[in-house]
């Protein structure tokens, strides 16, 4: 009973959260279409001094800085800026735009803050799952069904002024995230993903250093915070309580490849991360603590113009005092996702993924092929 309270408390929670909009009463409205990959931006009022039509801008969404021209029109009163970039813009969840920071910088710097039209983040993805690995040679081989559920908020918090400076620059943020991923049942003697998680964190805001590579600093976006985070399985009483500092950011070098496309979509570079704290856990009713450090890369690329690639490595250093004789030391995960968006009008997209290694506060070791049906809207809201 415990396991279906916290489940329902964890859904209770992400569904009430992904119904939540950003304010964007009296400010100028972004939105990209989702068809054509077109950005527009609708002003509450007179267009800024700054921006002129045929100028040349930048937009600056969820940190990436796109190149585009303004083309200024008025259509029953209300005037709007069409940006015309030189590819389309993803704004799925593989391309990892954030919803809460989006701006437009004119030809001469001044940076004007935009609200997303559709400010809701969530990726919901429900299928059947099959492990590979097993616990006892008696493993039940008998394939179970998955559920994935993820969703952030951000509150932005102004920490340093200058017109110049687009809102990543200028403010720190706070972030609370709920992520759900599990299945409805445990076989017995085969090990399944079951890592549910409720994040808390303060970050800086971004900086951009590092040596110029082919015009670009090599280190973009970085941001240094703290953590707190709680994790537990649903089919188990195991825990884990971590409080770690987290640097993050971007190595724009390593850029989105294009592989057998038409065309390109612009996405985000090769992401890292690297954390290290203090970790309270509870395995099996024994607990204890220590240190816990973690690394992870994730990259992603597109193919045949609809199918996204997700890549994600992970290494994980974890030494409690009471650690599992199961359990290393050092622990290596590695996941491959692939979506395919045929349309993306439409309510449902395929997900299909890999994953080989240790997972979540069960510290099971797996091999789990996943097949999902990725869901893009949510009682009419997309997930983009």
């Amino acid at each position: 009973m415990k396991h279906i309270r916290f489940a329902l408390l964890l859904l209770t929670f992400a569904m009430t959260s992904s119904v939540l909009g950003q304010d964007c009463t009296a400010k100028p409205r972004f939105s990209i279409n989702a068809k054509t990959g077109e950005a527009t931006v609708a002003l509450p009022g007179v267009v800024p001094t700054s921006i002129h039509d045929g100028d040349a801008v930048t937009l600056v969404i969820g940190g990436q800085s796109i190149a585009a021209t303004a083309k200024v029109t008025n259509a029953f009163g209300v005037n709007t800026i069409e940006l015309t970039t030189a590819s389309p813009i993803d704004d799925s969840p593989s391309a990892g735009f954030t919803s809460g920071d989006v701006s437009l910088k004119a030809k001469d710097g001044t940076v004007t803050e935009l609200c997303p039209l559709t400010p809701i983040n969530y990726s919901m993805h429900v299928g059947p799952t099959v492990s590979a690995a097993s616990s006892s040679t008696t493993g039940d081989p008998t394939g179970v069904m998955r559920f994935q559920f993820q969703k952030g908020l951000v509150r932005a918090i102004p920490v340093r002024s200058g017109a110049n400076l687009i809102p990543a620059m200028r403010n720190a943020a706070e972030e609370l995230s709920v992520s759900i991923d599990t299945t409805d049942r445990q076989t017995k003697g085969t090990q399944f993903v079951d890592d549910n998680r409720v994040t808390g964190a303060l970050r800086s805001p971004e900086i951009t250093f590092g040596p110029t590579l082919r015009d670009v600093q090599a280190f973009n976006r970085v941001r240094l915070g703290i953590e707190g985070q709680f994790a537990r399985a649903i089919h188990t009483e195991n825990q884990n309580r971590d409080i770690t500092l987290v640097l993050d950011g971007w190595l724009p070098f390593f850029q989105t490849l294009n592989l057998l496309s038409s065309g390109r979509t612009v996405s985000l570079p090769l992401n890292f991360r690297v954390s290290a704290g203090h970790r309270t856990q509870d395995v099996d009713g024994v607990k204890s603590g220590g240190r816990v450090a973690d690394a992870a890369l994730t990259y992603h690329f597109y193919v045949l113009d609809q199918y996204a690639v997700d890549l994600v490595a992970k290494t994980l250093f974890n030494d409690v005092s009471d650690r599992p004789a199961t359990t290393p030391r050092t622990q290596h995960s590695y996941k491959a996702q692939v979506s395919y968006h045929h349309d993306p009008l439409a309510k449902f997209s395929i997900v299909t993924s890999f994953e080989n290694g240790h997972s979540g506060p069960v510290f099971t070791k797996l091999r789990q092929f996943f097949v999902g049906v990725g869901v893009q809207q949510l009682f009419g809201i997309p997930s983009k």
